[in-house]
């Protein structure tokens, strides 16, 4: 079962990466550049990756828990870029259509779908490594 903090966790760190780091540049152009989606996807992950590496480092995580960890932030971040890719497209054009309502809801279930799979991503990768380690 996945612990509420790190719930609270994944959230915290998903708002900030992708709301209060994400730049207003990127959040314009992404449905236009599969490179600005790429780089939104690669920043998105690396502060994962570092936090989980100094962890390695200082002895906070053991190998096992520490590849778990780093194969579930690159799972999580390549889905981030496929659904980012697909749905930043579809917000532009309900946003260019004035479809304000589908907008909104779009832009809503795009968050869900990232926290949805953030937490089953956390379930099949990281549950059993931890539960046999």
């Amino acid at each position: 079962m996945i612990s509420i903090n790190f719930l609270i966790l994944i959230l915290f760190y998903h708002w900030v990466m992708d709301f209060v780091a994400q730049t207003r540049h990127v959040a314009e152009t992404k449905s236009e550049s599969f490179t600005t989606v790429f780089m939104h996807a690669c920043l998105y992950m690396m502060p994962a990756f570092v936090i989980n590496a100094i962890a390695f480092v200082f002895n906070q995580f053991y190998l096992p828990t520490y590849i778990a960890f780093s194969s579930w932030i690159f799972v999580n971040g390549i889905a981030h870029l496929v659904q980012d890719f697909y749905t930043s497209r579809t917000q532009a054009y309900l946003h260019t259509q004035n479809k304000t309502k589908l907008f909104w809801n779009s832009l809503g279930f795009d968050q869900f779908a990232h926290i949805a799979f953030a937490v089953l991503s956390y379930k099949w990768i990281i549950l059993p490594i931890l539960s046999n380690g």
